[in-house]
């Protein structure tokens, strides 16, 4: 039996397109991975952002603060979360205005601990300054917060806080 050269190049041709075909395949399976990975860095530097941001807001505090600022934590956290939040905010301010506490504060550093697309867990450390009526001179202090988030409609807020030694 003779294979004749149009079965041959018929031969090649066929190669040439499966293997084309697996090329192309390969490469539409890496562009999905790295964009699901690009998503998740995202993500994740979102979730860091928000914990981050919160934190700073939150240690922030000075008998000047505002109901704008409160309004601004609140806007970084869910409902439930904002609820609470406005519920302790007139103690909190009546007890800053009462001390005379001004606090400024940085956060250090912020590490992902658990993470899955729609809600992630964050512990922040943040170095404070705190001035108040016992002291005219700042204090230097460290916080220490477990933050938990959540995805909603687009953005990490932050639905639960607390300190943490």
């Amino acid at each position: 039996m003779t294979i004749t050269s149009s079965a041959r190049e018929a031969s090649r041709t066929a190669l040439i397109g499966a293997l084309a075909a697996g090329a192309a395949a390969w490469s539409v399976h890496g562009a999905l991975a790295v964009g699901a990975d690009h998503r998740e860095s995202a993500g994740r530097a979102a979730a860091l952002a928000a914990a981050s941001a919160e934190v700073t807001g939150l240690i922030s505090v000075s008998q000047k603060t505002t109901g704008a600022e409160i309004d601004r934590l609140k806007a970084g956290a869910t409902a439930a979360f904002a609820s609470e939040l406005g519920e302790q905010s007139v103690a909190l301010r009546r007890a800053l205005h009462a001390q005379k506490v001004t606090s400024t504060g940085r956060v250090a550093s912020a590490g992902l601990v658990d993470w899955e697309p729609r809600r992630a867990r964050v512990l922040v450390a943040a170095i404070g300054e705190v001035a108040n009526l016992r002291s005219k001179t700042t204090t230097p202090r460290a916080y220490r917060l477990r933050v938990d988030l959540k995805q909603v409609s687009g953005r990490w807020l932050v639905s639960d806080m607390e300190f943490v030694a």
